[in-house]
């Protein structure tokens, strides 16, 4: 949603300060139109509408508050909802909202109040509130005026610390309040109940008497100060605050400001303008930066000529590459006012490399495929890639690096091998001033199996499970059964029934070390029984903590007569799919997982994603393979892989096994259901060719 106001004047100087934070916010959005705002116990006629732009200037949603006079609370929200006990307390605090009265409101009022510990209201010791009337508020006896079917907006800021604060050119006393209206400060140090030290709720509230019209937006509250910017003020800059690469020879422009009262230009003789150059884009908060800050502020005159804005142009040499620049421009009114306009801020042309942040990608390739990275680069001095040179870098661990490639923005790597694995990324430097920019660091997998562990009878040697194709084998507990194993090429010995003394530890290894992926698989023949808490087809830990374990993929849970598949940690709920592996049927599972996202499949196909997912913190673990919790069943094939398969890796894993096809993408005019679209299917069609089955039209 647009806000009404969108410049902020930030707090400079207050005492004893907390870490400041927005804590509720509804700009109505999330609701559809005719809706009650979820708020606490919302009474009355208050519904979600749509504004077309003619309510507070913007197409978004708002509230609009139809009372007729029947209901004392309409909107209140508490605060435990968002910050539990912790309520604010003996700190700065600023409710902010916008409203829109509309010119046919019955004559009650509309209030504004917060609540304390006590459940009193307290803004105000007599009203206990801030109010709005036919164009009027009002808060403990002071009144000012404002536009009726017009936005505006309104910041309460509060002060209950035992100290007074300073902000935004004024001096807030301690239990006290100040009301903005559209940035400009309308009461100050308004009195209040000194014993509230706590906010625990607001209430928006009409009148028991009498009807009450208020449209209302964007309602915030923080325990900080908060203050909108004064409308009047200039706006529109341009370059936009927070800009980067401006050029050196940019002419600065912006728009006079709008009187709130009757949505036209301010009236404006002349522009004083202030340009710095700055540290950090941070100091833009302190209002009284262009005053006080120590560097050459530069300052001009700039006549209004009738276009309702400016333009003022640097003289040369002034603004330098690799800067930041703040600059302000206040409006001398034509009655002699000069409106303090807010800090604007951007960033000049560099004078090294403009690197895309997002290349070089990392790449996933088979053993003797070709692969390639990239990068792109501008030289700012000439406006494209010309006089730049390329070193690229490789590691293979990612903390030693040593030149690879060619003076090239792409590292080509032909034919890759398991060596060629490892961390790549590039060196850009401008020719003419040798400076240099390294761009993101690329993964580069080279596809392996890191374990297989055959399962059979042939590769169990010298007590262990050998691993064929790595330097994991390892010693079960004791020696396996052995029955046939999946899949119809399996040899009659080609699988190894996991007793409960026959799961294998397989060290401290950590699979996921070299690529922070991996794929485990297995075909697995569950036999009926399931553990308390499930049994171990490959884990990670130790136990069950986060700094003891990483993960577990274990067979849990029984339904329909079948058993469940889960991934997960301590941290973590993780997958958990139910009813997955039916009864003495070998069934192949596989679990991919790449930077947090991991997926489960059965027999080829995708059953389960689970996004974000958490790991145990324990590289150093124990891993297991079929259990410490030992798998109930006969497990044949296991495998590790560096890498998360995609669907079509793990449907050709299951086909080796199996040598089942799976149709993962079905033709859209396949009629015979084969998974292919051939003459067979020309055949279907010529049979079925001409024939109709409209009714009226096809009737005999």
């Amino acid at each position: 949603m647009k806000k009404l106001l969108l410049t902020l004047v930030l707090l400079v100087a207050l005492v004893g300060m907390a870490q400041a934070e927005l804590i509720f916010s509804d700009d109505f959005e999330s609701y559809s139109e005719g809706a009650t705002p979820d708020w606490y116990n919302p009474k009355g006629d208050v519904t979600v509408a749509i504004d077309d732009g003619s309510v507070f200037e913007s197409e978004n949603q708002y509230v609009h508050i139809n009372d007729p006079g029947t209901q004392t609370t309409v909107l209140r929200e508490h605060l435990w909802y968002h910050v539990g006990t912790d309520y604010p307390s003996n700190t700065f605090a600023t409710l902010s909202f916008d409203i829109n009265e509309p010119d046919d409101n019955g004559g009650a009022s509309f209030y504004v109040k917060l609540t304390d510990g006590t459940g009193s209201n307290w803004l105000n010791p007599s009203s206990a509130s801030v109010s709005f009337l036919n164009g009027s508020i009002s808060a403990n006896g002071q009144t000012a005026s404002y536009s009726l079917d017009m936005p505006h907006h309104i910041d309460i800021v509060v002060n209950m610390t035992g100290a007074s604060g300073s902000y935004s050119g004024t001096t807030l006393q301690s239990y006290r309040y100040d009301v903005w209206v559209d940035g400009q400060l309308v009461f100050a140090n308004v009195d209040f109940d000194g014993a509230a030290t706590q906010i625990l709720g607001i209430n928006f509230a009409t009148a028991s008497t009498g009807s009450q019209l208020m449209n209302l937006d964007n309602v915030e509250f923080r325990d900080e100060i908060f203050v909108g910017e004064d409308p009047r003020a200039a706006s529109n800059p341009d370059p936009a605050s927070l800009q980067e690469d401006v050029p050196l020879t940019k002419a600065l422009s912006w728009e006079a400001g709008i009187d709130p009262d009757t949505g036209n230009y301010v009236d404006v003789s002349e522009y004083h303008v202030y340009i710095a150059s700055i540290l950090d884009i941070n100091e833009l908060a302190d209002p009284n930066l262009l005053v006080t800050y120590p560097a050459n502020i530069i300052s001009d005159v700039v006549a209004e000529t009738g276009s309702n804005g400016g333009s003022w142009t640097p003289p040369a040499g002034l603004l330098a590459r690799d800067n930041i620049y703040a600059w302000r421009v206040d409006e001398k009114l034509t009655d002699g006012t000069i409106l303090t306009g807010a800090n604007w801020g951007f960033s000049t042309v560099l004078s090294i490399p403009d690197l895309n942040a997002a290349l070089p990608e990392d790449a996933v390739v088979g053993v003797g495929e070709d692969a390639e990275l990239t990068v792109e680069a501008t030289n700012p001095f000439t406006g494209d890639s010309s006089g730049l040179s390329y070193q690229w870098m490789y590691s293979a661990d990612g903390v030693t690096y040593s030149p690879v490639g060619t003076n090239s923005p792409v590292m080509a790597i032909t034919d890759a091998q398991v060596a060629d694995q490892g961390y790549y990324y590039c060196d850009v430097t401008i020719d003419s001033n040798s400076e240099t920019v390294s761009s993101k660091i690329a993964l580069l997998v080279v596809k392996q199996a890191l374990a297989h562990w055959t399962m059979d009878q042939d590769d169990f040697v010298n007590g262990q499970y050998v691993d064929i194709v790595g330097t994991y084998s390892t010693e079960p507990n004791s020696a396996p059964t052995f029955v046939t194993g999946a899949g119809p090429d399996e040899p009659a010995l080609g699988a190894a029934v996991i007793n409960p003394d026959s799961f294998a530890a397989i060290g401290t290894w950590n699979p996921l070390e070299s690529t922070g992926q991996m794929t485990i698989s297995a075909w697995l023949k569950w036999d009926g029984t399931i553990g308390e808490y499930g049994n171990d087809i490959l884990s990670k830990g130790d136990g069950w903590g986060a700094d003891i374990m990483m993960w577990a993929f274990k067979v849990r849970g029984v339904s329909g007569g079948n058993a469940g598949v889960w991934f997960y940690s301590q941290p973590d709920y993780g997958i958990r799919v139910s009813g997955l592996l039916p009864e003495q049927v070998w069934t192949h599972i596989c679990l991919a997982f790449d930077s947090g996202q991991a997926r489960l499949y059965a027999d080829g196909e995708l059953v389960a994603t689970r996004n974000n997912f958490a790991l145990g913190t324990d590289t150093e673990s124990s891993l297991k393979l079929g259990g410490g919790a030992a798998f109930p069943g006969a497990m044949d094939e296991v495998m590790i892989h560096n890498y998360a398969m995609s669907a079509d890796d793990v449907a050709a894993l299951y086909y080796e096994t199996s040598q089942e096809a799976l149709c993962l993408y079905p033709p859209s005019i396949d009629l015979n259901d084969d998974c292919r679209v051939d003459l067979t299917d020309f055949a279907v069609l010529a049979q079925n060719w001409l024939e109709c089955g409209m009714v009226p039209t096809c009737l005999p």
